[in-house]
């Protein structure tokens, strides 16, 4: 697909049309806006000369890939300690009339040493987090580079890993509900998994559509 529109660029430049008249012709054609702007960002366009120059390829930093790989990692370990933590609590407090371990995912007579490592590996965690994201941002800025496809797939994966777990818990509620133990902890749990989600896949969604529109 990518060598069909640059040969189509090159072939446009040379008829006389411009940038603009190029980006319209692939528009009414029914090319999406993101491939058309990844297709004319890649050349460079001048009316007096008869060519579109090719622009130096995008230099993929190994480490940003590297920050990219780390930054969801630890996204993955905030989410973990997080949801262990929320659970733990609700377990303990609302057994909701399932037993003592109701089911759960964790349990503990001890709240503070049921938490306590889940806890300390937030604290280490969270700031390590936000500052691997701060050095992301700005060695992209300093190389000019715009979102690497690596990020773009582990945001993917951070999707389909999120919905996955949400489709499951939905099983589970169903299935309980037919069962006639559907109480009120597994609901506020199910809550919690889809803000969770909800809230990770909105801030990413934001961010791929503003790469997109600067592309």
């Amino acid at each position: 697909m990518a060598k069909e529109l640059d040969e189509f660029v090159c072939q446009a430049v040379l008829a006389g049309l411009s940038e603009d008249k190029i980006a319209e012709a692939l528009a009414a054609a029914g090319w999406p806006q993101t491939a058309i702007k990844e297709t004319m960002a890649r050349y460079h366009f001048q009316p007096s000369f008869p060519l579109a120059v090719p622009r130096p390829g995008t230099f993929s930093s190994p480490r940003i890939s590297v920050l990219n790989v780390f930054s969801f990692a630890l996204l993955y370990t905030i989410i973990h300690a997080s949801v262990s933590i929320l659970f733990t609590i609700l377990d303990r407090y609302l057994p909701d009339g399932l037993g003592q371990y109701g089911r759960g995912y964790y349990y503990s007579t001890d709240l503070a040493a049921a938490i306590r490592d889940q806890f300390a590996i937030l604290i280490v965690a969270l700031p390590s987090f936000f500052g691997i994201e701060r050095a992301r941002q700005k060695n992209a800025k300093r190389l000019r580079q715009a979102m690497p496809r690596l990020r773009l797939w582990l945001i993917n994966l951070t999707s389909l890993l999120g919905w996955s777990v949400l489709f499951c818990m939905a099983c589970g509620t169903v299935y309980y509900f037919l069962d006639g133990e559907l109480g009120v902890r597994f609901l506020l749990k199910l809550a919690i998994l889809a803000m969770i989600v909800l809230g990770s896949n909105l801030y990413y969604r934001l961010e791929v559509r503003k790469a997109e529109e600067s592309a």
